[in-house]
């Protein structure tokens, strides 16, 4: 995986849900990021900060209830066998972008570290969270 991500030069994950280690790994190694607007992608990605938000797809009822999390049921799967061309173009003009842009492409993979690693995604910082959290358990 460290290959991959020191041979990368930007980060897409155009999911319907946020895999949350994922962007934060791509983050470390100074990655900008391109991914959907879905869910608690915002908390990650900063739009024009550490990479671009690209506006869901319309093709999905994201508004139902659980519908990023029931990967068995058959209604759900069948809604990604349409190919939404509108929602790979957003992402294809933001790579596009990114690529005539090397300066922005860096800034933005340098903010992105920056919130790894002394930021809000640091170490220390989502220590403290856990340790707030046990120690309220604990109460």
């Amino acid at each position: 995986m460290e290959d991959l991500y020191l041979n990368a030069n930007i980060f897409i994950t155009p999911a319907h849900n946020l895999n949350a280690l994922a962007p934060l790994e791509a983050m470390y190694y100074g990655l900008p990021l391109i991914a959907t607007d879905t869910w608690a992608v915002n908390e990650v990605v900063i739009n024009n900060y550490n990479g671009f938000l690209i506006k869901k797809s319309e093709e999905i009822p994201y508004d139902e209830e659980k519908i990023h999390q029931d990967i068995k049921n058959p209604r759900y799967l069948r809604m990604f066998e349409k190919v939404d061309r509108a929602l790979i173009e957003r992402i294809v003009a933001k790579v596009e972008f990114l690529i005539n842009n090397p300066n922005l492409m860096k800034r933005m993979g340098k903010n992105g570290r920056q919130m790894v690693l002394t930021g809000k995604f640091s170490y220390k910082n989502r220590i403290e969270k856990l340790k707030t959290i046990f120690d309220g358990a604990l109460k």
